[in-house]
């Protein structure tokens, strides 16, 4: 964690979490993660960002997977 403290380019502002769809529903498990990123924001705040990723799939699909990270994320 000490290497984030070294960061000083303002372009280190924001950490984007790219999730496939089948990912998703392992995130709310995944404890250790989610206090690996709060300790990174302690050490250097930046903005958290997750993209849900979905390969050719219709919009409906799309719309689906985005409504099952939000859940993800909620819990």
């Amino acid at each position: 964690m000490d290497v984030f403290s070294t960061i000083t380019s303002p372009v280190f502002s924001e950490l984007v979490v790219i999730l496939g769809d089948t990912e998703i529903h392992h995130l709310p498990l995944d404890l250790t993660f989610f206090e690996t990123l709060s300790t990174m924001n302690q050490v250097r705040p930046f903005k958290l960002m997750f993209l849900a990723q979905v390969a050719d799939s219709p919009r409906r699909r799309w719309e689906e997977v985005r409504q099952r990270l939000t859940e993800a994320l909620d819990s």
